[in-house]
């Protein structure tokens, strides 16, 4: 199951702030990482900041030392901030 379609629930346009429950938890930004040209679609194995694990459908978008950057569309109604990036394991990513 795919949590991407989840984001805009919950969303109320009033609310200037988004709800980051259902965004990827990232870790730290590696030392070294070169850019993912063209970004590769994919699905990770994540953590969200809600606590809970779902496969979300995400973009390469960066590769580190094993770790890879993930873009994750966080908001279709165009009002969040655009895009999520989170840096998170390689071994947790697998391509489309």
């Amino acid at each position: 199951m795919s949590a991407t379609n989840d984001f805009a629930k919950g969303y109320r346009p009033d609310d200037p702030h988004p709800d980051y429950s259902r965004w990827i938890v990232t870790g730290p930004t590696p030392p070294s990482q070169r850019p993912v040209s063209p970004p590769a679609p994919a699905v990770a194995r994540v953590a969200l900041y809600d606590g809970s694990t779902a496969e979300v459908d995400v973009l390469v978008v960066a590769a580190g030392p094993g770790v890879v950057c993930v873009q994750q569309q966080v908001d279709r109604t165009g009002r969040a901030p655009g895009p999520w990036n989170a840096w998170v394991a390689a071994a947790a990513v697998r391509r489309r």
